[in-house]
């Protein structure tokens, strides 16, 4: 079916948003502008896909952005509390950009399961020591390196 193939086909960016833990609602307010930034921006670029809390599915948004005026309803409802299902994700993605709202001491759990290029975290507040390659409405996003992801669990 195309929802199927949709879902499984190889993305070339993939901004997840993750709710489930907030540290309050500025930071949930900073990660839903953040993942809403940089959803547009990466399918300007190559076409991008945004899965947000509770979906199973991400939404696509192709460079015209026909996608996007739904998609951003949507985030405009985002609530916390709500954790973002992995398990409907398909073959991998190019991009991996992981929003969350949450004070991150650690990699969030799922991150490693998501089979990606080039992984980035972006949150309010980075884990302690981590550098900043770039800001985003009023979030921090990190490179999350190979030697990273293996030693984090």
């Amino acid at each position: 079916s195309r929802a199927h193939y949709a879902a499984s086909h190889y993305l070339a960016a993939l901004v997840v948003l993750d709710a489930a833990a907030p540290a309050g609602d500025d930071e949930l307010d900073s990660a839903v502008r953040a993942a809403a930034s940089l959803a547009v921006a990466l399918a300007r670029l190559d076409g991008a896909a945004l899965l947000l809390p509770g979906d199973r599915r991400p939404v696509e948004i192709a460079h015209d952005l026909s996608a996007w005026p739904a998609a951003h309803r949507r985030l405009a409802l985002v609530q916390g509390g709500v954790r973002a299902q992995l398990s409907g994700l398909g073959a991998g993605t190019e991009t991996l950009v992981w929003v969350t709202a949450s004070d991150v001491a650690a990699l969030p759990r799922g991150f490693e399961r998501i089979p990606a290029g080039a992984r980035y975290l972006v949150a309010p507040r980075l884990p302690e020591g981590a550098t900043a390659a770039f800001t985003v409405a009023g979030c921090a996003g990190m490179v999350v390196d190979r030697s990273r992801r293996s030693a984090a669990a």
